[in-house]
């Protein structure tokens, strides 16, 4: 069994919202393909510039608890 703690959860009016605006972590869209996107180092693991593939289980509750 997994127990997922750090959970990540983008309802769709709050990735259209983050589309939007510049922030220092923020999405971004490549095609159908959405991206978080760090815009300088918050800690050891995340570099500047990183782009993270962003998974359906973030933006589908259902989808989430299947995984």
């Amino acid at each position: 069994m997994r127990i997922d703690v750090h959970n990540h959860s983008l309802p769709e009016p709050y990735v259209g919202r983050l589309l939007g605006m510049d922030t220092a972590v923020g999405l971004e869209s490549d095609g159908d393909r959405l991206y978080m996107r760090h815009k300088w180092s918050g800690t050891a693991s995340v570099a500047a510039g990183n782009r993270i593939p962003v998974n359906r289980g973030f933006t589908d509750v259902d989808e989430k608890l299947r995984i």
